[in-house]
């Protein structure tokens, strides 16, 4: 007997439209938080960018201040090397933008890996809700730099590893009492 999968292929409405991006703020954030976020960043940093966690955490980073080019280019590049979890963002942002050809191809990479996001991720519903102060607060520790062949390239300072613990936590509110 084969079990559904956790998450909710792709539909046209505005309802499945908002709730993959609810869903993708609140995964985006929960990643950030993870106890291993702050190591997952320094090997990407160490790794010269070629660390897959930590690209999935970057992009995790510049989704939620507003970068949606800068976060589906390493999302790409990490499930491109086979994190799930950055193909299950990439299934979230296609489905946002509406991109449902897109976001069927990432639903079948999630089926053949028999991905489940309550596994990795828990509860999304309890993910605490960003302040708007925080983009503000990351934009100092991102430089930009220009590929002849990919355009603008979003990349974390040194010292986003110092401060990550420090940037999360504190812009963050419990999510609103229903």
């Amino acid at each position: 007997m084969t079990h559904p999968p956790a998450w909710t292929p792709p539909g046209a409405s505005t309802a499945d439209i908002d709730r993959a991006l609810g869903d993708l703020q609140a995964v985006s954030l929960l990643l950030l938080l993870s106890p291993t976020a702050e190591r997952d960043l320094a090997d990407f940093i160490d790794d010269h960018f070629a660390h897959e966690a930590g690209a999935r955490t970057f992009g995790c980073l510049l989704h939620l201040c507003g970068d949606a080019d800068g976060a589906r280019f390493w999302w790409q590049f990490a499930a491109g090397a086979g994190d799930d979890a950055a193909e299950y963002c990439l299934f979230l942002d296609h489905s946002q933008c509406g991109e449902f050809h897109d976001a069927e191809h990432w639903g079948r990479q999630l089926a053949l890996h028999r991905f489940t996001p309550d596994e990795l991720l828990g509860d999304r519903t309890a993910a605490p809700v960003l302040t708007e102060d925080f983009t503000s607060c990351v934009a100092d520790y991102i430089v930009e730099r220009h590929h002849p062949d990919l355009g603008v390239i979003p990349f974390p300072k040194t010292l986003l590893i110092r401060h990550v613990r420090d940037l999360t936590p504190i812009p963050t509110k419990p999510p609103c009492a229903t």
